[in-house]
């Protein structure tokens, strides 16, 4: 996360569960690797605390693809971290 472009007031960051672009793109494909309930929370808290020192109608986050087609980028449940990652969003927006 570039803090010195989110912190813009009319830029809005993206978190990100992870990424595979792969099945839409073969080898050309990005790939994020390693990804960790932890790791996300930690990107989280950034995110949040970038956007708290923005006005009020520009304290917007965005996550990055919300169960896209195919791809490795998600926020429900799975079988691998069951609602780890649900669970550490929650904690850094509460």
């Amino acid at each position: 996360m570039d803090k010195s472009i989110d912190s813009q007031e009319l830029v809005y960051p993206s978190i990100i569960p992870g990424w595979d672009h792969s099945p839409r793109s073969g080898i050309e494909g990005l790939v994020h690797t390693n990804s960790t309930p932890e790791i996300f929370e930690r990107h989280v808290k950034e995110a949040v605390e970038i956007v708290s020192k923005k006005n009020e109608q520009h304290k917007i986050i965005f996550i990055k693809s919300w169960n896209e087609w195919a791809e490795g980028n998600y926020m429900e449940p799975d079988l691998k971290w069951g609602k780890k990652y649900l669970e550490a969003l929650k904690r850094q927006l509460n």
